[in-house]
C-alpha cells in the first residue's frame, strides 16, 4: 500500500471539490481522478465525499433567498437549452420544477377557514 502525504491528498480533494463545483458528474469526477492520480476508486470516493461535505458546509453561509435565485436561473437555462434542442419533455420537467420552487407551496398557505376555528 502506498503512502500518500498529506500535500497530495490535499490536492486531490481540493482537485475533486473544483471538478464538482464546475458541474461535473460524481462518476466523472471518479473517474478522472483514477486515471489522473492513479488510484483507487475507494480513495477517489473518500475524496469525492469530502468534497461534497464542503459543499454542506459552503450551504450553511448563503442565504435561502440567493440559493432560489440560482436554483430558478440554472432550471431556466436548462428549460431553454432543451427547447432548442427539441428535448421537450426535459423541458416541461424544468418548467415543473420551475412551478414547484415558486408557485406551488403559495397555493398551499391560503386556508379555507376563516375567523375562530381552531385546529
Amino acid at each position: 500500500m502506498a503512502v500518500v502525504s498529506r500535500n497530495e491528498r490535499k490536492k486531490r480533494r481540493c482537485d475533486a471539490l473544483a471538478r464538482l463545483t464546475s458541474g461535473m458528474g460524481v462518476s466523472q469526477v471518479t473517474e478522472s481522478l483514477v486515471r489522473d492520480y492513479g488510484i483507487t476508486r475507494r480513495s477517489a470516493n473518500l475524496d469525492i465525499s469530502w468534497a461534497s461535505t464542503q459543499i454542506v458546509k459552503n450551504l450553511d453561509k448563503h442565504e435561502k433567498k440567493d440559493l432560489l435565485a440560482w436554483l430558478l436561473t440554472q432550471s431556466e437555462r436548462t428549460f431553454q437549452r432543451a427547447f432548442e434542442a427539441g428535448q421537450y419533455s426535459s423541458a416541461i420537467g424544468s418548467l415543473k420544477l420551475i412551478w414547484e420552487m415558486t408557485i406551488k407551496d403559495s397555493e398551499k398557505k391560503t386556508s379555507a377557514y376563516h375567523g375562530n376555528y381552531k385546529h
